[in-house]
């Protein structure tokens, strides 16, 4: 009977998932930025990537020498947003304690390098 009960309930998972999921659907998203919402060209700097969560906290970088490039058909032909090591974009919001983030990255190179970092937290990835 447990089985049954195991399979029954993913089986219900599954068919709960299949519809279109945004991270707006997340209660309390107050940041959501993607690098194919981005309009751009291959090569482009980015100095503001729009916030679509409808909170409006874009991450912006005023000095060009900190802004990140954007590229197109970087990833399995997808378009990616390109931090070289000095780049950052940053909010004017402080998020608070604790806060959760879910991002998709690749790093290259073999230095250590900080993918994202807070006022109070930073996070070293390896």
């Amino acid at each position: 009977m447990r089985q049954r009960f195991v399979l029954a309930s993913l089986s219900l998972l599954i068919a709960s998932t299949a519809a279109a999921f945004s991270p707006t659907d997340i209660p309390g998203c107050v940041l959501w930025v993607k690098a194919d919402a981005i309009a751009g060209n291959d090569g482009d700097i980015v100095s503001s990537w729009t916030d679509l969560s409808g909170s409006n906290n874009p991450p912006v970088q005023a000095n060009a020498s900190y802004q990140p490039t954007f590229r197109t058909n970087a990833i399995n032909g997808l378009p990616v947003v390109r931090f070289d090591g000095d780049d950052l974009l940053q909010t004017a919001t402080s998020f608070g304690n604790p806060y959760t983030i879910l991002t998709v990255a690749k790093m290259q190179g073999t230095q250590n390098s900080r993918l994202i970092s807070s006022a109070s937290v930073n996070w070293l990835l390896a």
